[in-house]
């Protein structure tokens, strides 16, 4: 896959307890990526982690990030990425 033009990267860390509410989290998060990808083709998601969200489409990222912070994350960035590189090996 291609690396987008446009990348943005949301970082989140939500709170250990309750887990009911950070299985919410996860819950919604994955509806919200499914529909955007319904609603517009070109989303593309480059990764999703437990804390983090690398995609083409900076309403998603923002998406993510109010979730986030609704569900009490209080370190919660989104950043657009000017360039992105796979990295081969780490440096020594």
């Amino acid at each position: 896959m291609a690396t987008p033009a446009h990348v943005w990267l949301c970082d989140y860390d939500l709170p250990k307890n309750p887990a009911a509410r950070r299985v919410q989290f996860y819950r919604i998060k994955r509806r919200l990526i499914k529909e955007s990808k319904i609603q517009n083709s070109e989303v593309q998601v480059l990764l999703s982690s437990m804390s983090v969200l690398l995609t083409n489409h900076e309403g998603l990222a923002r998406d993510i990030s109010a979730l986030a912070q609704e569900y009490a994350s209080k370190n919660t960035h989104v950043y657009q990425l000017e360039s992105l590189q796979e990295i081969e090996e780490w440096p020594q």
